[in-house]
């Protein structure tokens, strides 16, 4: 299980900025002794803000296998630290699988 101070955390349009051409970890597993999986990030991409609000979305890539399957997991930004992010895998070819994380702030 995931820490639940973690959800806690709100990654902004700002904070989204800064995963722009960075590497990230994965952790599937909440174990201690668990070993990330990098990403890389492949897109950082928004919509113009309105009055009620932001949307975001953010593009993993990472090896094929092993393959995640869509659910919440821990991320470590190495500036920004860890969030809690769900993710959904959108695309895959023999070498890796991309994953999508999608974000809505109301203002």
């Amino acid at each position: 299980m995931i820490d639940s101070a973690l959800f806690q955390r709100r990654l902004s349009w700002e904070d989204a900025r800064a995963f722009e051409d960075a590497h990230v970890d994965f952790f599937a597993s909440e174990d201690a002794d668990a070993a990330p999986l990098p990403m890389e990030v492949v897109s950082v991409t928004g919509r113009p803000a309105t009055a009620g609000g932001r949307q975001f979305s953010i593009v993993f890539r990472g090896p094929r296998a092993p393959a995640l399957p869509q659910r919440t997991y821990r991320v470590r930004h190495p500036v920004l630290g860890d969030f809690a992010i769900f993710v959904t895998p959108v695309a895959q070819s023999a070498e890796w699988t991309d994953y999508e994380a999608c974000f809505a702030h109301v203002d």
